[in-house]
């Protein structure tokens, strides 16, 4: 129970700065060159932030990461972490999240454990934000050697998402799950 507590303390505390640090060096760039809804080329005019929990193997990895975040390479570790909850308990009911039960809400995607949590936090969504935890890396091979991830790397990943016109734009921001499940299929 120690390590855990441990460990979720130093999850919490790589947040903070990964987040900090992440937000500083996003690029006005897009990391994508085709739309994720439509599939043409990108206008780099119309993007969206987009945030996401990534976990390394070990410090050597994050540091090679923080030189160029948004490398080609590690495209793929964005797309696999999109599409999934930064947290494993429900902000609501504190039970473990159910992975159906998920909702896309500043730039970060929410899990709950039930539709009335889901509910609640539709009532009051910045109440609820302030309580979710972001715990839970969204990918399982580190993004720089593929090995095995260990939790306590973890940071927080901004990079600005391209389209090619406003609707698809509007369309990731209403449901960037269900977008960046698609992509990631394509």
């Amino acid at each position: 129970m120690k390590r855990f507590t441990n460990l979720m303390k130093n999850i919490l505390k790589l947040l903070v700065v990964a987040s900090l640090t992440a937000m500083a060096s996003v690029s006005a760039e897009p990391v994508n060159k085709k739309c994720p809804v439509s599939g043409k080329d990108v206008d780099p005019a119309i993007t969206a932030k987009h945030s996401v929990v990534l976990g390394f193997c070990c410090e050597k990895c994050v540091a090679k990461y923080k030189k160029d975040p948004n490398a080609e390479a590690y495209v793929a570790s964005l797309k696999e972490a999109s599409a999934k909850p930064v947290n494993t308990v429900c902000p609501v009911s504190g039970k473990e999240v159910d992975p159906e039960m998920l909702v896309a809400n500043e730039d970060k995607i929410i899990g709950f454990c039930c539709e009335k949590c889901v509910a609640k936090f539709k009532a009051d969504p910045k109440s609820i934000m302030a309580k979710v935890k972001a715990d839970s890396p969204g990918n399982s091979k580190c993004p720089v050697s593929g090995k095995e991830i260990d939790p306590e790397t973890a940071l927080v990943h901004t990079s600005e998402v391209g389209f090619c016109c406003e609707k698809c734009q509007t369309k990731f921001k209403k449901d960037p799950v269900a977008v960046l499940t698609e992509a990631k299929k394509k």
